[in-house]
């Protein structure tokens, strides 16, 4: 039978048997507490999903991973840095493995492997990427072809009473401190017959010199040493062994010093002793020896966990090798799409002209949505007929800021007539969160998001809608927000989500705000307190207006003025509305013609409510501003 116990931190153990000896009723999940798992030399992270099958049945597997970190060399090229590798996996031979997958095309976007390994900085292995590889898609597959991720088979076997058995956690310390236990029994019973034979002998050496002189003279007039033996032991009830020791004894033992040092061997022997035969009086004296040898070995050789433990998700899917980044997707007004990593548009200021976010896409095309999402998550397409279409993120054609894009209609079934007119990301569907649509003719609903997990490609009804009307805009609610809706012409309506009961996907929802003549719903959005609403114009104005600026309405009445009604014809009409609550946040805006600026909001003046704001973007003769949106601080993106 083969056994094969994977190496653990020595004061994990130390720990756990302890808490056994205090607690021996305690089960495999309460020790897992403070043993987790196994901690490989050679550190690396494991992953903790198939432990508590390991500790509790004896046998099964530990997923583990080489531990990397990402560096840019001198070239300015990727790498990554493998710093610890899995337990008993051979640096050369990984390096070796990786070189045969990238010889017969299974690994892509690998320029160069060395081994920098050495005596100070352990283990080091450099793997230098090409220049437009992912590093991340890249080490994915690194750990799905190579030994970079292995696995260790686990089976707790143990001899038991001289017959092999496989142990759990709990089984396994439990035998062994009854072990130790055995082990401090025989040493404190070998202890106590030492200690017990010296103090016999002890006593007798007492018993001469209380009586020196008796001693003394029964010795010198003894014929020889057996003799004097015989009438020492029937004098003074000696026994042989106390005899032989009183005539072995040399002369200088008789000094008053050497009597004193007799009499506090004796003392310290009959502590000695007492304190023996204490241990061996009861199974809990005995497990308190063991346990404070236990605190001792923890003090003296315990040290830190080298092995990471995760409890993240082991297999990789297809998912697994698409890398997690935030990045822009936006959709024209024709309806080409495409996505592109937010750290290709750099940081500008207020005013400044951007950079060219596509090729020229024609006079009768622009950009009209823009989300920035994370290429894990879901993308929502809400269209003018009020239907949804739902794709991964990363399922968007990835190219360059300055490509035109794929047509959307290749990656969703929209009919004809039909166009995307609003995109939405979503991580995660709730029946305790809530879609709220509003429309350009000023009606809205809310519909639990759980209703459209099961949105596909070829699309759901998302809201019922009157001749004439489009679903613009969508936002997730918790139900009991308020909403602020905003018009081309400049008028604002903020109220309670309360005041709209939800409802299912197939139906219309109710009046939102009422609009005069021929206006229509600029913007929608969930308000924050303490936030800011953003407002731009098409000619490229803006400004920040505390969201308090704003007074709670009821639904389904004009609202109030948010834009100076006579700018108008200057600012032109309102394009776009957004709740800002961090004003640390940047902006970004997106020209009819695809020039895309990236703006600190800290640079946007902050104005009451009635006024036309400052210059955000300049524009060519002709251009107009399309679309914003709000993303991540600057701290969190890099810049181009």
């Amino acid at each position: 039978m083969a056994t094969s116990i994977p190496p653990h931190n020595l004061t994990e153990v130390c720990n756990g048997l302890v808490h056994l000896i205090d607690n021996p009723d305690a089960t495999t999940e309460d020790l897992m507490k403070l043993i987790p798992g196994p901690d490989f030399p050679t550190g690396g992270i494991i992953y903790a999903r198939d432990l508590a099958q390991v500790y509790g049945t004896g046998h099964g597997r530990v997923v583990q991973r080489a531990r990397v970190i990402f560096e840019e060399s001198k070239a300015g090229r990727e790498q990554i840095i493998v710093t610890q590798l899995p337990y008993q996996v051979n640096p050369s031979r990984v390096l070796q493995t990786i070189a045969e997958l990238v010889n017969e095309r299974k690994l892509e976007g690998i320029a160069d492997l060395r081994n920098e390994t050495g005596r100070r900085e352990g283990t080091r292995l450099v793997i230098e990427l090409k220049r437009d590889a992912r590093p991340y898609t890249v080490l994915n597959n690194l750990y799905k072809h190579t030994q970079l991720q292995s696995t260790f088979s686990c089976i707790l076997l143990a001899l038991v009473d001289g017959q092999p058995q496989i142990l759990s956690l709990r089984n396994m310390l439990h035998h062994y401190l009854e072990y130790r236990r055995e082990v401090v029994e025989r040493r404190t019973r070998h202890d106590l017959e030492r200690a017990r034979e010296r103090a016999h002998i002890v006593e007798g050496l007492r018993i001469c010199l209380q009586n020196l002189d008796e001693v003394i003279k029964l010795i010198r007039a003894a014929p020889d040493e057996a003799t004097a033996q015989r009438q020492l032991e029937a004098r003074f009830t000696l026994s042989d062994r106390q005899s032989k020791a009183i005539v072995d004894m040399r002369l200088g033992r008789l000094t008053r010093l050497e009597r004193d040092k007799l009499e506090a061997e004796h003392a310290e022997l009959m502590e000695r002793i007492t304190a023996l035969e204490g241990i061996l009086a009861t199974r809990e004296r005995l497990m308190g020896v063991v346990r404070d040898e236990l605190l001792a070995l923890r003090k003296k050789f315990g040290d830190e966990r080298r092995t990471e433990i995760t409890y993240g998700d082991i297999e990789l899917n297809e998912e697994d090798l698409i890398p997690r980044e935030q990045v822009v997707v936006t959709l024209t007004h024709r309806g080409y799409i495409k996505r592109t990593p937010t750290t290709d548009y750099r940081s500008q200021q207020r005013g400044g002209k951007g950079v060219m976010g596509a090729k020229r896409v024609g006079e009768e095309d622009y950009v009209e949505h823009l989300q920035v999402a994370s290429t894990h998550s879901d993308m929502l397409f809400f269209t003018n007929r009020g239907r949804v279409f739902r794709l991964r993120t990363h399922e968007v054609p990835d190219v360059s800021r300055q490509a035109k894009g794929t047509a959307v209609i290749n990656l969703v079934e929209l009919d004809r007539g039909e166009r995307v007119t609003s995109m939405l990301s979503v991580d995660a569907y709730s029946d305790e969160t809530y879609m709220v649509m509003a429309t350009l003719r000023g009606h809205i609903k809310k519909t639990p998001a759980a209703a459209y997990a099961s949105v596909r490609r070829n699309g759901l009804i998302a809201m019922n809608l009157i001749e004439g009307d489009e679903l613009n805009w969508v936002r997730i609610s918790t139900g009991g927000d308020q909403i602020l809706l905003v018009t081309r012409r400049g008028k604002a309506l903020r109220f309670s989500e309360k005041q709209v009961r939800p409802m299912g996907r197939d139906t219309m929802g109710v009046t939102a705000v009422r609009l005069r003549g021929d206006d229509l719903v600029a913007g929608a959005d969930i308000v924050r307190p303490d936030s800011h609403v953003l407002v731009v114009t098409q000619n490229g104005f803006g400004k920040l207006t505390p969201v308090s600026d704003y007074p709670v309405k009821s639904r389904a009445i004009q609202g109030v003025y948010t834009l100076d009604q006579h700018a108008i014809a200057k600012v032109g009409e309102i394009v776009g509305m957004k709740i800002v609550e961090d004003l640390s946040d940047e902006l970004m805006l997106i020209s009819t013609r695809g020039q895309i600026i990236r703006i600190p909001l800290e640079g946007v003046r902050i104005s009451s409510r009635q006024t036309r704001g400052v210059i955000l973007m300049r524009l060519d003769d002709g251009d107009l501003v399309g679309s914003i949106a709000g993303v991540a601080p600057p701290g969190d993106l890099e810049e181009e």
